[in-house]
């Protein structure tokens, strides 16, 4: 331990003491800076310096909690730092002394996390040292798309999905996922399967449900409508029905997209599917083609052709919407 000795009176006084501990309660952008300080007799302040560089060419300074003459605890919180960054703290105890710099501890901030669900499950929110769990951002609900059903009939629309970043304010909790099938080539009453929704839910979060997209009917009709979302759904196309020489073509309409009305049946061709988006690497939600009588050519599928909640072509050999899936991101360690 370094002496000073007094000038007067002979005596003896010591530089404080001070042990950096770990830091606490970090997130993405915020941690706890700790240490403990002894000032020896002597009053004793604290300030915390924290670095992205291990030998501290460059560093913030922040002052930290308390001050006295005897043992004490001090913190200080810092803000704003950035995302999944390995940062660098030590401590300085000053007193009418002399000053004292710590040893230096690390810790780094959480990084952006993304699950993916194709199927029903459920996800822990981690959490560390009691701190509640970062915003959910980037949210992606699909619903699964709409079947396409037999011959003249319309295509599947899209499944429709929200992708309004919504916050996780709950203690670490199980989140439910429910992911939505996608519509069935099985006609019903004229009309071919719907596609399931899909739901993201969780512990003081406002459920997420992404409807399924509508199927194409049977006979001449239009296509299926986009699912229920957060923004107005678009339309199926119309179908088309010609008499001619006695004898009837029908041509159903094609499936709408969330980006993009479906289009019309014409002669012997089914309508277009409507077109669909990509959110994060995901295509999803364009609507199927619409199917025609006897030979007469099949809709396109809109773009995307593949990915999630896609409308199904109806034709002579009419194929099903896809399944929807939910994405989301969070920060976590």
């Amino acid at each position: 331990m370094p002496i000073r000795r007094g000038v007067f009176g002979g005596a003896i006084n010591l530089l404080p003491s001070v042990t950096i501990g770990a830091t606490t309660d970090f997130t993405e952008s915020r941690g706890v800076l700790n240490a403990t300080i002894n000032g020896n007799l002597a009053n004793t302040t604290v300030v915390f310096h924290y670095s992205t560089a291990s030998n501290f060419s460059s560093f913030t300074s922040v002052a930290g909690s308390g001050s006295g003459t005897g043992s004490f605890a001090s913190s200080a919180t810092v803000t704003g730092l950035a995302v999944n960054t390995t940062f660098y703290v030590r401590a300085v105890a000053t007193s009418s002394i002399g000053a004292v710099t710590s040893g230096s501890v690390s810790f780094t901030t959480w990084s952006l996390k993304t699950a993916v669900y194709t199927s029903s499950g459920s996800f822990t929110v981690p959490t560390v040292s009691g701190v509640n769990p970062a915003a959910l951002v980037n949210v992606l609900v699909v619903g699964g798309g709409g079947g396409g059903a037999q011959n003249e009939s319309g295509g599947g629309g899209g499944g429709y999905r929200y992708t309004t970043s919504r916050a996780f304010n709950g203690t670490s909790g199980a989140l439910t996922i429910t992911v939505g099938g996608g519509g069935s080539t099985t006609i019903t009453s004229g009309v071919a399967g719907a596609g399931a929704s899909s739901s993201l839910a969780g512990t003081n979060l406002t459920t997420l449900t992404a409807g399924g997209g509508g199927g194409g009917g049977s006979s001449g009709n239009p296509g299926g409508n986009v699912g229920t979302g957060d923004n107005t759904a678009y339309t199926g196309g119309t179908y088309y029905e010609d008499f001619n020489l006695k004898d009837t073509n029908s041509s159903g309409g094609g499936g709408a997209g969330v980006g993009g009305n479906g289009g019309n049946g014409a002669s012997r061709a089914g309508g277009a599917g409507g077109a669909g988006t990509t959110t994060n690497g995901y295509g999803h939600g364009s609507g199927g083609g619409g199917g025609t009588e006897g030979t007469g050519s099949q809709g396109s599928h809109g773009s995307p052709t593949s990915g999630y909640g896609l409308g199904g072509n109806g034709h002579s050999t009419p194929v099903a919407g896809t399944a929807g899936l939910v994405v989301f991101s969070y920060y976590g360690p």
